[in-house]
């Protein structure tokens, strides 16, 4: 009896031109399946395409977790891969394939072979296999550089004891619909793509999927909006200068703010504590490193789980009063690093970023030299003015801080949906203030600082807080500067601003939960 499924696999060969081919195999397996593709599909001699793999791919499957389930797709059509062929690749003498591989990731113990047979009630699919996808990785055809754009949860890698800015990025796997929450990645392919272009690239595809009034863009988008600013072709790219990045940042509409090194030898306000500050206020920060003989871009886009013990035994800072203060934007910490060259979220110092995890020396004494800030263009108090501000406001005769202890100050951005959401679910605040809090009219986006004693920051909660309008562009230079502060709940009183006069009144209130919006 003629098998009915080998005639219609028969067919679907003979009739369908390219068809796509999807497996799945443990982490382990995955190498040698891309080897044989790249040999059979992509004419590369298996000399060539295991160097290839080893060297690159390799090296990314290896910090991640050991035990993952992987999912191969083949052909598959990328995006950004595609714009840049059509741009560029097709026009080249030596033939560039248009396809790429997709690499999907998921938990150990996803049953894959069930959800590929579609055999789950379709709730089911969606929820266990949304529950354990966690990313993707595209591999495209610019050999050697292969790895190309990729999503993928921090739960995916071997070190993810930190905390990062995250958007749901899109995808699917056996057409089935998924989110995933990520930081977006690509390595350079050093013709269409430098370090600069995938730091922009991965930028605008964060903020594009975490917020509507952004969108994702292409090479083509970046290169096009360079063009006015540029003195020389763009393609092939000897990348970008720290000032045509900040150009490209703000020709798609941010408030791009640039800041130097030089800042760490004349300010209180030091580059550190600016890239500290905005990190913790969830907004990535892109770093230009350089030496003597190299010149990188990587996004910077959080910090490692802070060590509370730590933190209340770090120097004290300031005494303000009787009260001792604990700046924790001033800790060193290890940061997250987007970089290009290497798999996404590396863990490091500000001070040395490249000598934790580049293993060739010339790189060790790279420093950040600039830092690029994508500032919301509504965003007009930055955050040296901001923490300013506060610091003046800490020692007002009678809202400022009156506590005789060691005490935790935290400064952070935060939108004011986002921050009035958390104020009317914070269950430990007085349901006076909160409702004042949330009938107090603010702009888009706010300055908060949090005031914890060390008992309050060791349970994650807070003690005083102070709001500042992200509108005003005061600073404590000013006789005005007090403008900006908009409320506040301090040593049981809680106050608002009136065209410079405070008004308050007395109120209880027990120590409440901090603000944790910003990053995940």
């Amino acid at each position: 009896m003629k098998n009915n499924n080998v005639s219609i696999i028969d067919f679907i060969s003979d009739q369908i031109k390219n068809p796509i081919s999807v497996d799945f195999f443990n982490i382990a397996e995955v190498s040698g399946h891309i080897i044989d593709l790249f040999v059979k599909d992509y004419k590369l001699t298996e000399l060539v395409a295991k160097a290839t793999v080893e060297k690159h791919l390799g090296n990314f499957l290896g910090e991640m977790v050991e035990d993952l389930l992987v999912v191969v797709e083949s052909p598959y059509v990328d995006k950004i891969y595609r714009d840049n062929y059509y741009n560029y690749y097709s026009s080249k003498l030596n033939k560039y394939f248009r396809d790429c591989i997709r690499l999907s990731f998921f938990a150990p113990g996803t049953d894959l072979e069930n959800v590929q047979s579609y055999d789950m009630e379709a709730d089911d699919i969606k929820t266990s296999f949304q529950k354990n996808y966690l990313g993707f990785l595209i591999l495209r055809p610019t050999f050697p550089k292969i790895i190309g754009r990729n999503s993928i949860s921090p739960k995916a890698m071997r070190d993810h004891n930190f905390v990062c800015c995250l958007a749901k990025v899109n995808a699917s796997v056996f057409s089935i619909k998924q989110k995933i929450a990520s930081f977006p990645h690509a390595s350079q392919d050093t013709q269409t793509m430098t370090c600069a272009e995938t730091t922009v690239w991965s930028l605008f595809e964060y903020f594009g999927n975490k917020y509507p009034e952004y969108k994702p863009v292409l090479l083509t988008h970046i290169t096009r909006a360079m063009h006015s600013f540029s003195y020389k072709r763009l393609l092939p790219s000897d990348g970008l200068t720290a000032e045509q990045i900040t150009y490209a940042i703000r020709e798609f509409g941010f408030g791009a703010m640039i800041h130097s090194q030089l800042q760490r030898e004349d300010s209180e306000f030091d580059m550190y504590y600016i890239i500290r500050t905005y990190v913790e206020s969830g907004i990535p920060v892109v770093g230009v490193l350089k030496n003597d003989t190299l010149g990188h871009a990587v996004n910077i886009i959080g910090r490692e789980k802070e060590d509370k013990d730590a933190v209340i035994n770090h120097d004290v800072y300031k005494k303000m009063g009787k009260a001792e203060i604990i700046d924790f934007n001033r800790i060193d910490k290890k940061y997250v690093f987007i970089d290009d060259n290497h798999a996404p979220y590396k863990l490091t110092t500000l001070q040395k970023p490249c000598a934790s995890y580049y293993t060739e020396q010339r790189w060790h004494d790279c420093e950040i030299t600039n830092i690029i800030v994508p500032l919301h263009s509504k965003v007009y108090l930055d955050a040296a003015k901001a923490s300013k501000n506060f610091y003046n406001m800490l020692d007002h005769d009678r809202f400022g801080i009156q506590r005789e202890e060691k005490c935790v100050l935290k400064i952070f951005l935060a939108s004011t949906r986002s921050y009035k959401q958390y104020i009317a679910f914070n269950r430990g605040l007085n349901d006076l203030v909160k409702d004042m809090i949330l009938k107090l009219s603010m702009p888009k986006f706010i300055w908060v600082a949090e005031v914890s004693t060390v008992e309050s920051f060791l349970e994650g909660k807070c003690n005083d807080l102070y709001i500042q309008d992200a509108t005003e562009p005061y600073s404590d230079s000013s006789i005005f500067s007090n403008m900006a502060i908009l409320a506040g709940l301090t040593n049981g009183t809680f106050f608002v601003q009136d065209f410079g006069n405070f008004k308050g009144f007395d109120i209880f209130v027990n120590p409440f939960d901090s603000y944790t919006d910003n990053l995940s």
